[in-house]
């Protein structure tokens, strides 16, 4: 948890500097993931915290999940990837 808590960090401090997300879904992600990185470490060190440092990182999960669906065209800001057809290519 301790890793998935760290690298969700960067993930969302990515999605704020982008913009890709309002900023309070972002940094609700990045003080949510914090917490859980946090609370990961202490119960590896034998800290009994239980659960509750995963609550602001699944209410994020949430918000972002919801926020995709009512907003897909927000995904239109990405990248795309030029498209290819790998089955006539292998056919060739």
């Amino acid at each position: 948890m301790f890793v998935l808590g760290v690298g969700s960090v960067g993930f969302c401090y990515v999605l704020f500097r982008a913009r890709l997300l309002p900023p309070a879904l972002s940094l609700l992600g990045l003080v949510g993931y914090v917490i859980l990185a946090a609370g990961a470490l202490c119960e590896f060190l034998g800290l009994p915290v239980g659960l509750v440092p995963s609550i602001p990182g699944g209410l994020f999960e949430l918000g972002f999940a919801l926020w995709t669906l009512a907003n897909p065209s927000a995904l239109r800001l990405l990248p795309s990837l030029p498209a290819t057809n790998t089955l006539t290519n292998a056919a060739q």
